[in-house]
């Protein structure tokens, strides 16, 4: 299945819908970037992955 439409799944269900998604991607094309970011992605990472942003991004969104 295709990112957006794992993210669409996610944002659909009463369960999921409040979970912040951060996607991860090889794919660093703008317009997909934009268009996850649009769809309701609260970030997008691209491979390689740099840990220390990754990292920051999870702090960001839980609660510890």
């Amino acid at each position: 299945m295709k990112g957006d439409e794992v993210l669409k799944k996610l944002l659909a269900d009463s369960v999921t819908k409040t979970i912040p998604v951060i996607m991860v991607s090889a794919n660093a094309i703008p317009s997909q970037i934009k268009k996850l970011m649009k769809i309701g992605a609260v970030n997008y990472l691209t491979k390689p992955l740099d840990i220390i942003q990754f990292l920051k991004n999870v702090d960001q969104y839980t609660e510890i």
